[in-house]
């Protein structure tokens, strides 16, 4: 069994932490962990080890250097830090093929995290995100959300107050670079992805479905309607 985690400031994504708070495992076997990181992978290891409890035990845990999808005010990674990560990625593949074992990071750190989760915790609100003139509601966004917390009572997407771990998918698979971040990314793309064929894949699958129309917003002050209780 294996975890591929992305290190948000120092620590899990929101979704990460309910999830192995509440997994169940029934045959745990042998089990490997990989943390991907722009910077270091700080506490992370720990915190999943923690959560995990006695339920599972990480017999082999990596951390990787990853192009950063969480820059505000600056473009994000080029080309070679891309083509390097996937180098890293190949190694660290071939690591847990050979039965490799232990902690085999190499970005932890021990120092106190708090401070980076509670700015974690203030940044992860739908306030800072905004669709452009450049939308075409293709509902991409929506659809590819990992915690369906994007909804659609207008031509443009609305983000719910509660239930954002702060991904970026939508910003970096926007295939018009119409969704920002605290107005400074706009136009910006995780320029290690490819949107080209995800967008072809999601229009011909779009073809097949029975979109929604988009739906009356319940609140009558105009904003999402509540979904998730705070975390």
């Amino acid at each position: 069994m294996g975890f591929a985690v992305p290190v948000y400031f120092r620590g899990l994504p929101f979704i990460v932490e309910e999830f192995a708070g509440k997994v169940s495992v029934s045959r745990p076997g042998r089990s490997f962990a990989v943390l991907t990181c722009a910077f270091d992978s700080g506490r992370a290891g720990e915190d999943l080890a923690g959560l995990l409890g006695t339920r599972l035990k990480i017999d082999c845990l990596f951390d990787a250097r990853m192009p950063d999808s969480l820059a505000f005010s600056r473009e994000t990674a080029a080309g070679p830090e891309a083509g390097s990560a996937a180098q890293e990625a190949d190694r660290i593949m071939d690591a847990i093929l050979s039965g490799s074992s232990g902690d085999l990071r190499s970005m932890a750190s021990d120092a106190d995290n708090g401070p980076d989760r509670a700015a974690y915790r203030r940044l992860a609100s739908p306030e800072g995100f905004h669709a452009g003139s450049g939308c075409t509601s293709c509902r991409m966004c929506s659809e590819l959300c990992p915690e369906k917390a994007i909804s659609f009572y207008s031509p443009k997407p609305e983000w719910d107050e509660k239930g954002c771990s702060l991904c970026m998918r939508c910003v970096n698979i926007c295939p018009c670079k119409a969704i920002s971040f605290g107005g400074n990314d706009s136009g910006r793309r995780h320029t290690g992805i490819s949107c080209g064929k995800a967008y072809r894949d999601y229009m011909l699958w779009r073809i097949h479905q029975k979109i929604p129309p988009i739906r009356r917003n319940p609140r009558a002050d105009g904003r999402p309607p509540r979904r998730a209780p705070p975390r």
